[in-house]
């Protein structure tokens, strides 16, 4: 359960339909990144979507189409966390874009 009252106090939007078009619609926030925002769940967030007729985008969202080329060198000197920062994906993508290059070596 979400305490909107609590939200809603803190920001210009008077109801959770608003704030959640602005989020997830408008400023294209994952459903992740607003359950962290508002400390809930992941479905809780996707549960209200559905309720207040949010359509929800496909899971990957904008990662799956777009277009990552991960250098070698920065490959083989940064984490899947770090590159995932630099290039702006997630640390899923980076391993589904870099499955062709040698394995990581760990490091000492």
């Amino acid at each position: 359960m979400i305490d909107w009252h609590s939200i809603l106090s803190k920001t210009e939007f008077k109801d959770p339909r608003e704030l959640l078009i602005d989020r997830y619609c408008e400023k294209r926030l994952s459903m992740r990144e607003i359950a962290l925002e508002f400390n809930v769940t992941l479905p809780t967030i996707r549960n209200y979507l559905n309720r207040l007729g949010i359509k929800t985008r496909e899971r990957g969202g904008d990662n799956s189409t777009k277009a990552v080329d991960i250098s070698l060198e920065d490959y083989e000197s940064m984490t899947y966390e770090e590159l995932s920062k630099k290039y702006g994906v997630s640390p899923w993508m980076i391993w589904k874009r870099t499955r062709g290059f040698p394995l990581k070596r760990r490091r000492s």
